[in-house]
């Protein structure tokens, strides 16, 4: 039995002495075969859960936030896929919940959690601050590398709590976990609309009894352009899936994961299509929050941080080191000219800026 990287169909309920074969980013989202709206309820609602999350809640500190953000999503991802795999069992109704959530959870709120094409922008804005591409590629190997370490962190997580919870083994049944399941989108949902609603009161200053939420929210967050960011982050994850269901279609040998290897590289292209049209037309694209959320939003989403990390702990462990290093290597050289190319566009616009500052000052 097989789980695509990219999705399964039905859901899957292991029994303890099954082993899965898994290929790591999972995806379409089809959780329950008999009811393909609830399955949808769950596409939506982990995509926008997860931007709440990561833009609202946590760090504003761009120069560590997108690599905290890809390992602790690296560390879920290997926590989760443990779970989706067989490679650790189930033995309590807490952990069948997490087995059955694992697949939904890695394919759309972990595929929005973390960002290939953020990491890969941040690196060439990173080189060209540095002014060398080698601080943008340094940059990308230490974020991989360390997810790396955070995904086998993750696995470990999952078999010592299967180890415990196999001395307390208790009978459950599975309306029981649907039960939990039901429990589980209904807090989701709760905090996805609670979330955006105390960033509208926030933002509209309705009332000061929402003052106290300053606190907490990140500073600079926009109700407008969060919405554009779900929107975005929510057809990015399912596009990203998608895609890379239809390459992995035809990739027979799997030695690197073609599915991946495409939607990191094709969709960080895309993510550079912001800095491209500024450059042609700035008036009109500079501030266009819909182009922005796409290269930012969408892209990161249909990108695979945490698939790209899979892809290699599947490849160490279950084939050899060799073509480990081999996928991270191709996948690294392809974002390489990317990050070039990101780095070269942000030069012109900053040449481009000086211009105009300087054309401002002399009619002054």
């Amino acid at each position: 039995n097989d789980i695509r990287r990219h999705g399964t169909k039905e859901m899957v309920v292991l029994e303890p002495d099954h082993r899965l074969d898994s290929d790591h980013r999972t995806g379409l989202g089809l959780l329950e075969k008999r009811n393909k709206a609830f399955s949808v309820v769950w596409w939506i609602v982990l995509p926008a859960a997860a931007v709440l999350t990561t833009d609202v809640w946590l760090m504003e500190n761009e120069n560590v936030r997108i690599i905290t953000l890809n390992v602790t999503g690296a560390m879920m991802e290997g926590f989760f896929g443990a779970w989706e795999s067989g490679s650790v069992v189930s033995y309590s109704i807490s952990t069948d919940l997490m087995q059955t959530l694992a697949d939904v959870i890695r394919a759309f709120f972990l595929s929005t959690y973390t960002s290939w094409a953020g990491m890969v922008g941040f690196a060439a804005s990173l080189a060209h601050k540095q002014g060398s591409i080698h601080w943008g590629i340094l940059y990308m190997v230490a974020s991989i590398m360390l997810g790396f370490i955070s995904h086998g962190v993750g696995s470990s997580i999952a078999q010592l709590i299967s180890n415990r919870e196999r001395k307390n083994s208790r009978i459950w049944s599975q309306s029981q976990v649907h039960n939990l399941v039901n429990t589980v989108l209904i807090f989701l949902i709760i905090y996805v609309v609670v979330s955006y609603a105390l960033v509208v009161a926030h933002v509209r200053n309705f009332s000061d009894a929402f003052a106290s939420a300053r606190y907490f929210i990140s500073s600079g967050v926009d109700d407008q352009q969060l919405l554009v960011a779900m929107i975005c982050s929510i057809a990015g994850a399912y596009t990203g899936n998608l895609v890379g269901n239809i390459v992995d279609a035809f990739d027979n040998g799997k030695r690197i994961p073609m599915g991946t290897l495409f939607c990191n590289t094709a969709f960080t292209a895309l993510s550079l299509l912001l800095s491209v049209f500024t450059l042609r037309d700035p008036l009109v694209w500079q501030d266009s929050i819909w182009l922005a959320q796409f290269c930012s939003s969408f892209c990161g989403a249909a990108s695979a941080f945490a698939g790209h990390i899979s892809d290699l702990k599947h490849l160490w462990v279950r084939d050899t080191p060799k073509h480990a290093i081999q996928n991270a290597i191709i996948n690294l050289a392809a974002s390489s000219v990317l990050v070039f190319i990101g780095m070269e566009l942000e030069r012109l616009l900053s040449e481009g800026a000086d211009e105009s500052n300087q054309s401002e000052a002399d009619e002054l």
